[in-house]
């Protein structure tokens, strides 16, 4: 088969079992049909895929893109963000990875779009040497891990096992002991709450550079998709004062939390103790053995609150920003690593390479 004979296409409905064999051949692993169709038919924004084949249909590459609608410092702009970029092991350097390279640099250099995402290590080396003259922001995001559970990540004696276990879910209860609620009422729900909106209003001077996770987003997010997701909502005076998402997930022997979505005004941290707590009260009860979190940089206004709670820096998490201004013309200047709040949201999907 040579590279001239392959055919590039849009993505269609029905290319969720093709896809799933070329991700299974790629990352070793096969994921459920039904979740490309979650993923690029069903999100309440637009998404741009496309496919690489053979004659007979066979995909041997694909590549994702979420457009997503970004608040930059008070105005509302498009931001292209790369959730998914493949290709069979024996077109890797040909054709069909070149032409999904193509699609990328039409979007960064023709159209001058905003592009970012999170690689895996040998991605990010082949984005980093085709954008290097476009690169904005080029970071590598900390992954934060609370051990719950040491003795079953170790292989240790049953007894020692068991003991080190409780030992570390003493010494986590007693620190949340000393989180009172000073009036903040949190519940759990499988909802998105109807007011989301309204606290998205509220805090949105406190993330000048984010992602708009409008309440359709966040069902679509948190309640469309395969995964089971925790929603956390801390109330004030009957009034949503903020939430944070979790999920759980099991891996072999190993229960694995997430920390995945948060928001709070960010002058008050203590609401996020407060959700935090009812969170981690819960993955002890189900037995988890580490918790995780992708944090935006090692600024990032939770770190403090989740080193209090003895969460640890574990690996990086390579993540990029790519262009140089959106579809209206607006030049995207002075931007820190601090200001990068677009990645939030996806702990559960960017730490799969590290996990």
């Amino acid at each position: 088969m040579t590279d001239m004979s392959l055919n590039l296409r849009p993505f269609h409905e029905n290319d969720g079992s093709e896809l799933s064999d070329l991700y299974q051949r790629v990352w070793g692993t096969r994921l459920d049909d039904a979740y490309w169709h979650w993923k690029y038919i069903a999100p309440p924004f637009k998404t741009i895929a496309n496919v690489v084949t053979e004659p007979d249909g066979k995909i041997v590459a694909f590549t994702g893109v979420w457009v997503r609608r970004v608040r930059v410092k008070g105005e509302v702009h498009s931001s292209y963000q790369v959730v998914d970029v493949m290709a069979d092991p024996k077109y890797r350097g040909g054709v069909a990875f070149g032409w999904i390279m193509d699609i990328m640099r039409d979007l960064v250099i023709t159209q001058k779009k905003m592009v970012y995402g999170f690689t895996n290590e040998v991605s990010h080396v082949v984005f980093r040497k085709i954008f290097k003259k476009y690169l904005l922001i080029d970071v590598n995001r900390p992954l934060i891990a609370l051990v719950l559970n040491p003795g079953k990540l170790i292989k240790v004696p049953e007894g020692l096992r068991a003991a080190a276990g409780l030992v570390t879910e003493n010494i986590v209860n007693a620190r949340m002991a000393f989180v009172s609620s000073k009036g903040i009422l949190v519940e759990r729900t499988d909802t998105v709450p109807d007011d989301i909106e309204q606290l998205w209003d509220a805090v949105k001077d406190d993330y000048p550079f984010r992602l708009i996770a409008s309440p359709d987003y966040l069902r679509w997010r948190f309640q469309g998709s395969q995964d089971q997701y925790q929603i956390w909502v801390a109330k004030k005076n009957n009034r949503l004062a903020g939430y944070l998402v979790t999920s759980l997930k099991k891996k072999n022997d190993k229960i694995k939390g997430y920390l995945v979505d948060w928001v709070f005004p960010l002058e008050t941290p203590h609401i996020f103790r407060v959700l935090l707590k009812q969170a981690l009260h819960w993955f002890l009860q189900k037995d988890t053995n580490v918790v995780e979190a992708l944090l935006i940089n090692d600024k990032d206004p939770v770190l403090k609150e989740l080193k209090s709670f003895f969460f640890i820096k574990g690996r990086r998490c390579k993540n990029f920003l790519l262009g140089c201004a959106d579809p209206a013309g607006y030049q995207i200047e002075n931007i820190s690593t601090q200001d990068l709040f677009i990645g939030r949201g996806d702990s559960d999907f960017s730490t799969s390479y590290f996990s």
